[in-house]
């Protein structure tokens, strides 16, 4: 165990999970090498873009439920929509 001190503490035995969960094999992965030559604000466009698609697509439609998904509401939903050309 490595620890930033001297002494070893609770904390020091947390395990951080790495990429072992549901989202790792998630259709809605990007595939990040195609992604190499644009800028981050357009990276984040994409993926926004793309997670909001597929939550919709998993709530059959409902702008309401996907909102509610998303932890956001449903008029931020419209205009993300809108920005992100999904209307």
């Amino acid at each position: 165990i490595s620890t930033p001190g001297s002494e070893i503490n609770s904390w020091d035995n947390v395990i951080i999970p790495l990429g072992n969960d549901e989202r790792e094999s998630s259709s809605a992965d990007i595939n990040l090498s195609k992604y190499t030559d644009i800028t981050l604000k357009e990276f984040l466009e994409e993926a926004e873009k793309q997670y909001i698609e597929q939550v919709i697509k998993e709530c059959n439609g409902s702008i309401n439920d996907a909102a509610n998904k998303l932890g956001i509401h449903r008029s931020v939903l419209y205009r993300k929509r809108k920005a992100l050309s999904l209307l």
